[in-house]
C-alpha cells in the first residue's frame, strides 16, 4: 500500500489493475502449459532456420490462445471477488467495488436488508457468467490440451 500511497494512486482503479496483472499462480500455470508442447515444434522451427525470438512468435505464441484466455477469466474473477485489497486501497464511495458495496448495503441503517442483498449479490455475478460463457471454449480447449504430451 505504501508503494502506491508513493505514487498517489491511492482512491484510483490502478491499484486494483496493477497486482492482478501479475500473478505468480498464473506465471505457473503459463510455464506448465509452455512445458507441455512437443520439442519437435522448436526443432522444426530451428531447422527451417528460425531464431528465438520467431519461434517465440510464429510458434509457441500461436498455440497460447487458451492459456491467456484461462488466465485473463482467472484474473477476472479473482479481481472482481477482491474485498480486502480494495477495502485498503479505496475509500472514495463512488470508487466501491461491487463486494464493498454489497457489505456497506447489507446492514445500511443497521437493519439486514436480506432480499435486496440477496438480489444485488445474484447480479453482481452476471459479469463472471458472462466472461466465462464467452471464454469457455478456451478453457475446455487448455483443459484438453494438458493432457496431450508430445513425446
Amino acid at each position: 500500500m505504501t508503494f502506491f500511497n508513493k505514487l498517489g494512486l491511492l482512491n484510483t482503479f490502478w491499484p486494483l489493475i496493477l497486482p492482478s496483472i501479475i500473478s505468480g499462480m498464473l506465471i505457473f500455470l503459463c510455464k506448465q502449459f509452455f512445458d507441455q508442447l512437443p520439442d519437435t515444434l522448436r526443432e522444426a522451427a530451428q531447422i527451417d532456420g528460425a531464431g528465438e525470438f520467431k519461434i517465440f512468435f510464429r510458434v509457441y505464441l500461436p498455440l497460447a490462445g487458451p492459456i491467456a484466455a484461462t488466465m485473463v477469466i482467472l484474473s477476472f474473477i479473482w479481481s472482481w471477488n477482491d474485498f480486502m485489497w480494495p477495502l485498503v486501497v479505496i475509500n472514495d464511495l463512488n470508487l466501491q467495488t461491487i463486494p464493498l458495496y454489497l457489505a456497506s448495503f447489507s446492514l445500511e441503517n443497521g437493519s439486514s436488508l436480506g432480499g435486496l442483498t440477496m438480489a444485488l449479490a445474484t447480479v453482481s455475478v452476471l459479469p463472471i457468467v458472462i466472461v466465462y460463457l464467452f471464454l469457455q471454449k478456451y478453457i475446455i480447449q487448455s483443459i484438453a490440451l494438458s493432457g496431450v504430451k508430445g513425446e
